[in-house]
């Protein structure tokens, strides 16, 4: 029963790094780098920073198309909406990675559902 459980465990573990690795690969094409912008250590219900993020502000263009200072306030109240903490230099740090780099995929519905399914 042992060994079962083990490698049931092992399978939910692998499925678990494949769906990230999706997600992450799909990521690269509507906004890239933005998993690297965060830690990537899991809070105490689970809950991972930039997964939350993207799950907001899922194109580069949410945060490219807005000034700085129209970005970091949506950041703060979603911040504080999250119970994540908020600093200045993250928000400036995001908005000039999301000018920098280039989406392959458009900004459309289509591209937020394959992300949310994702």
């Amino acid at each position: 029963m042992l060994k079962t459980q083990s490698r049931l465990y092992e399978r939910t573990q692998s499925a678990g790094v494949a769906l990230r690795n999706g997600l992450i690969s799909l990521l690269d094409q509507i906004f890239p780098g933005v998993n690297q912008l965060f830690d990537d250590t899991p809070r105490f219900n689970g809950h991972v920073k930039w997964v939350d993020f993207v799950k907001r502000f899922w194109h580069k263009d949410c945060v490219a198309e807005v000034s700085l200072s129209t970005f970091t306030a949506a950041y703060q109240k979603w911040c504080a909406s999250k119970k994540y903490r908020f600093s200045q230099a993250d928000a400036e740090k995001i908005h000039s990675a999301a000018r920098a780099c280039v989406a392959t995929f458009p900004k459309n519905d289509s591209t937020k559902l394959s992300l949310w399914t994702a």
